[in-house]
């Protein structure tokens, strides 16, 4: 199982660290910033102790399981601001597609049509539903 944390803020990887040290977990994935609180160290650390191998949540990335692919459409890069470093996931599963957008600001997300990890822009968007950390839309 893969695990995805989309923002290393304290308050959002504290829930994860028992997740990590799940056996079913064999990789992770997260905005690979070096250790903006000790929460985020401790995520770190658990993940290594138990070699699992982390990648760092960039466009471009995509995870395919069972029946589901998660594509990261951003971060592009690391960014002085966590919240313009947000990861934005578009999540496929069968005919069914979510765009989540977590904590992503709202300048992340003016500029994902235009990003070339969204294909033709907007128009490959359309018609998934939207799912951000406050609220849910279509």
């Amino acid at each position: 199982d893969v695990v995805i944390d989309t923002k290393p803020a304290a308050k959002n990887v504290a829930s994860l660290l028992d997740v990590a040290q799940h056996p079913a977990v064999g990789e992770g994935v997260d905005p690979g910033i070096e250790y903006p609180s000790q929460t985020y160290a401790r995520w770190r650390a658990g993940l290594s102790a138990r070699q699992v191998p982390v990648l760092a949540l960039r466009a471009g990335l995509t995870v395919h399981g069972q029946g589901f692919t998660i594509q990261c459409l951003a971060p592009d890069g690391i960014y002085s601001n966590p919240k313009d470093g947000a990861g934005i996931l578009l999540i496929t599963l069968g005919s069914e597609r979510i765009l989540y957008l977590g904590d992503a600001s709202a300048k992340e997300q003016q500029s994902l049509p235009f990003r070339t990890s969204t294909r033709a822009g907007y128009g490959y968007l359309s018609g998934a539903a939207r799912a951000g950390s406050r609220s849910v839309g279509r």
